[in-house]
C-alpha cells in the first residue's frame, strides 16, 4: 500500500507539473505575443514619426524655396528699376551732350564766318594802305 500512496502522490505530481507546464507555455506564448505587439506598435510609430518628421522637412525646404525665390525675383526687380534709372541718366546726357555738340558746332561755324569776314576786311585794308 505504500507503494500505491507513492504511486499516487507521483501521479499527482506529474499531473500538477504537466498543469504547471502548460500554464507556463500559456504564459509565455501570451508575452510572447504581448511582446509582438508592442513591437509592432512602436515600430508602427517610429514609422509616423519619421515620415512626420520627412514631411515637416519637405514642407520647411519648400518654404525656403519659395522665400529665395521671391528674394532673388525681389533683387532682379530692383536691379532692373536702378538700370532703368541709370539708362534714363544716360539718356539725358546723351541729348545734353548732343545739345552741346550741336552748339559747339554752330560756334565753330560762327568763328569761321567771323573769321573769314576779317580776312576780307584786313585784304582790303591792306588795298586801301598800298
Amino acid at each position: 500500500m505504500e507503494q500505491s500512496g507513492f504511486q499516487q502522490i507521483l501521479k499527482a505530481l506529474e499531473l500538477h507539473s504537466e498543469t504547471i507546464d502548460k500554464k507556463m507555455d500559456n504564459m509565455q506564448s501570451g508575452l510572447e505575443i504581448r511582446m509582438d505587439t508592442m513591437r509592432s506598435e512602436l515600430e508602427n510609430r517610429m514609422d509616423n514619426m519619421q515620415s512626420g518628421l520627412e514631411k515637416r522637412m519637405d514642407e520647411v525646404e519648400v518654404r525656403l524655396e519659395n522665400r529665395m525665390d521671391d528674394m532673388k525675383l525681389g533683387l532682379e526687380n530692383r536691379m532692373d528699376e536702378g538700370f532703368n534709372r541709370v539708362d534714363k541718366r544716360f539718356d539725358r546726357l546723351e541729348k545734353k551732350v548732343d545739345g552741346m555738340r550741336v552748339e559747339l558746332t554752330e560756334t565753330q561755324e560762327t568763328v569761321d564766318f567771323l573769321s573769314s569776314k576779317t580776312i576780307q576786311h584786313e585784304k582790303k585794308l591792306r588795298q586801301i594802305y598800298e
